[in-house]
């Protein structure tokens, strides 16, 4: 009897182990986002002190270069169940891990070859042929891949790895290698491209549209802005600044593009050149919209709508002033001016009300409040209070 419960509870006992051992324990690290292509899906960390590629299914677009990112991992760090953890409602899939040394400017492909010239990050300048696995090599001038060295220069046996996760392949040979000296700027010559525009978005409207962004930053400052439109969906990557289709330029940060035609789609893009003539290096995300010829030419806009800007209470040490809530409106912004001059500014801001302090170096002095609200229109309201007080 002893020996049939044994019989019994050993392959239980296997099953429950075989169960279990293969099991990995979720970890979340912090890790920084040192290079990030949005367009391709990639971004490049550190992992345990290897410089490693992450390609990335599905749209993670709050990640930023220089800012931190969680990475959901199973064991080890090799796509198997690995994941980008945005916060608790959003995540993108890795699916590709690679350990790399940088990055390698693809200069010319031969077409229908394996052969290509590429320049690394120190300019040196190889041709190459290698594995017809890396046959998707990409063609737009100016465009990158990522490479595992394993000496100081590009040699036999180096590994190219692609940007899509469409291939990784070895080096098979290396010729020319031509050491390049790019000259130095010169101390004061800006050389800093603009940030990249962000949150563009396009309104139809008849026979047009009304294009917006946000403010692109730059070290020294925007000049303006190039905005391009086509009736069908390209790559800027593959185009120069100046070839894009139907360039439009605004020294303000939203247009209204006339001559289109109705019920049918527009792609809008839009970049940022700086006062020095740098432009930002990459186009913003694409934004579409269709003129329609039901939409009237000029929207019913809230104008009539007062911000209602009023004094709500005063009390010894401070003021109270409340305005209503506007619907449809983008931001606001909240100026304070004592005697003609600019004392504080808030932008964006968040609530509709404010306090203003009754401070020893405001007594007896001429206030103004300024409140201005935005609309998707970029049109704005504003009203204005004076006031002043004596202690």
């Amino acid at each position: 009897m002893k020996n049939a419960i044994r019989l019994i509870a050993l392959p239980v006992a296997i099953a429950f182990f075989a169960g279990t051992a293969g099991a990995a324990s979720e970890t979340v690290s912090r890790v920084t986002v040192e290079l990030l292509r949005k367009d391709t899906r990639n971004l490049v960390v550190t992992w345990e002190g290897e410089k490693t590629l992450l390609h990335y299914q599905g749209k993670c677009d709050e990640m930023e270069e220089g800012k931190t990112v969680s990475l959901a991992i199973r064991g080890e760090l090799n796509g198997n169940d690995d994941y980008i953890k945005i916060n608790e409602y959003r995540s993108c899939k890795i699916d590709q891990v690679e350990n790399i040394t940088g990055t390698l400017a693809v200069d010319y492909v031969y077409n229908g070859n394996t052969n290509a010239f590429l320049t690394d990050e120190a300019g040196n300048q190889f041709e190459v042929q290698y594995d017809s696995r890396c046959q998707s090599m990409p063609r737009s001038f100016k465009d990158y891949i990522y490479v595992k060295q394993y000496g100081t220069l590009l040699q036999k046996n180096d590994e190219l790895v692609l940007s899509r996760f469409e291939g990784k392949c070895p080096v098979l040979y290396v010729w020319q290698r031509k050491k390049s000296e790019p000259s130095q700027p010169k101390p004061t010559e800006d050389v800093i491209p603009p940030s990249m525009v962000t949150g563009a978005k396009a309104i139809p409207r008849k026979s047009g549209a009304y294009v917006y962004w946000k403010t692109a930053s730059d070290n020294v400052g925007i000049d303006y802005y190039w905005v391009s439109y086509s009736p069908y969906k390209i790559d800027p990557k593959d185009y120069a600044v100046k070839d894009m289709p139907n360039l439009t330029q605004s020294l303000k940060k939203n247009i209204t593009i006339t001559g289109l035609d109705n019920e049918r789609f527009y792609y809008f893009y839009v970049i940022a050149v700086d006062k020095s003539g740098n432009a930002s290096s990459s186009w913003s995300w694409e934004t579409k919209a269709m003129p329609r010829s039901s939409i009237s030419e000029f929207p019913a806009a809230a104008t009539a709508e007062k911000l209602g800007l009023h004094l709500a209470q005063e009390t010894s040490a401070s003021f109270l002033f409340k305005w209503d809530s506007i619907t449809g409106a983008e931001r606001v912004n909240v100026l304070l001016e004592v005697d003609a001059k600019r004392e504080l500014v808030y932008y964006s801001y968040t609530k509709n009300t404010i306090r203003i302090a009754k401070k020893e170096s405001r007594d007896g002095k001429q206030m103004k409040l300024i409140v201005r609200a935005y609309d998707i229109h970029g049109q704005m309201k504003e009203e204005s209070i004076s006031f002043r007080f004596r202690k």
